[in-house]
């Protein structure tokens, strides 16, 4: 089974409570969803959930099956750029396009 993609802070978040509560973590749905105001990553698995009523079983299935979070394009970009390794050429044409377009990907240009 493929890895389920989740918005990075739907990801973070069910990371923590998977840390906190194990894989069993949709038993205490109902106890996350009163301590909200509490808890930060709480409150972002109840808005996830309650933005589209199937996203409780994407969850679920991602704690099974695995999941990653859906890369920015800047994401993207820097793990792009990482793979270069010791291709100078072509790190300094992503440098140089970064310049043209005046946008700043951390780890790429943001020294500059």
């Amino acid at each position: 089974m493929d890895k389920i993609k989740l918005p990075a802070d739907v990801a973070k978040a069910l990371e923590q409570l998977m840390e906190e509560y194990g894989k069993g973590w949709s038993k205490n749905y109902p106890a996350i969803g009163k301590a909200v105001k509490k808890n930060k990553p709480y409150t972002t698995i109840v808005n996830f959930v309650k933005a589209k009523e199937e996203n409780y079983e994407l969850l679920q299935e991602a704690t099974f099956n695995g999941f990653e979070h859906d890369a920015t394009p800047k994401e993207q970009l820097r793990e792009y750029y990482n793979s270069l390794e010791d291709n100078d050429v072509h790190k300094n044409i992503v440098k140089d396009v970064l310049t043209i377009l005046r946008t700043t990907v951390k780890g790429i240009n943001d020294s500059m």
